[in-house]
């Protein structure tokens, strides 16, 4: 016999699931709205570096679908410059996304407060 929720509250949405990726995958991130930040007391916010969870509206645009060199048999590039990224992907002739380019990609049309979904871990 199931039982009956009197709860008011909606139910939690499914977490998104990790896709696997092969070397050179490009993800086409659909426009629309982002939430950029965090609400002040989220867990691992850093409020001197973030916004206050506002909503601003991007472009469609692509990324590559893992870090660089984009290859998921490679270690990723870490510990380099903003300068030294950029040119990197200007080499294959792609740009450096910026910020907002960045997050919306992490969060997904549903704009998960982190890539794994609802909660901080």
């Amino acid at each position: 016999m199931g039982s009956l929720s009197t709860s008011a509250e909606a139910p939690p949405r499914a977490e998104p699931e990790v896709p696997r990726h092969e070397a050179g995958a490009i993800v086409r991130v659909s426009g629309g709205t982002v939430l950029a930040g965090s609400l002040p007391g989220t867990p691992g916010r850093r409020p001197e570096h973030e916004m206050d969870d506002q909503e601003l509206s991007l472009a469609p645009y692509e990324i590559d679908a893992l870090p660089y060199p984009n290859d998921p048999a490679e270690a990723p590039l870490l510990g380099v410059g903003h300068g030294r990224a950029g040119s990197l992907c200007e080499a294959e002739g792609k740009r450096l996304c910026h910020e907002l380019e960045w997050e919306r990609a992490c969060k997904g049309p549903e704009n998960w407060p982190y890539p794994y979904g609802e909660r901080y871990d």
